[in-house]
């Protein structure tokens, strides 16, 4: 049913969830798992500051891919700056340009900047909301 999964991870515990989520679905679909995590930048005024020290960042994926493959899954990897309001998107753009079938991911409430000037939802709402041509599984 799937060939690629696209699973969005931060640096939070419910990761974990959404990994083995991803791992079922790939095993028993002969998927491949491509991992994928925002580094969100928190953007005032004219300046943006990176939330998230980038090793850090690096070091959630190298350990997702590992696990997955571990698991006898083909998995891969990568980081991606955005702005903290535009983590949905760059979401759904990711998952669509490779092609991905299916995009894993928790609840991610806004935090940060975007959540104190009021942004709306949650990052998980605007993937649903924007993947109109994409499979979205919600785990929590």
């Amino acid at each position: 049913m799937f060939r690629t999964i696209l699973a969005a991870i931060d640096s939070t515990d419910r990761s974990a969830a959404v990994l083995h989520t991803a791992e079922n679905l790939a095993r028993a679909d002969h998927a491949e798992v491509r991992v994928l995590h925002v580094d969100p930048d928190e953007v005032a005024f004219d300046t943006s500051a990176d939330a998230e020290d980038d090793a850090e960042a690096r070091a959630v994926v190298h350990t997702a891919v590992q696990l997955l493959d571990a698991a006898g899954v083909p998995a891969s990897g990568e980081v991606i700056h955005a702005v903290e309001g535009d983590i949905g998107r760059t979401i759904v753009q990711t998952a669509t340009a490779a092609g991905a079938d299916l995009v894993v991911l928790g609840p991610h409430h806004r935090r940060g900047l975007d959540a104190w000037l009021g942004g709306s939802g949650s990052v998980s709402d605007d993937v649903v909301r924007l993947a109109t041509r994409l499979n979205v599984l919600l785990v929590r």
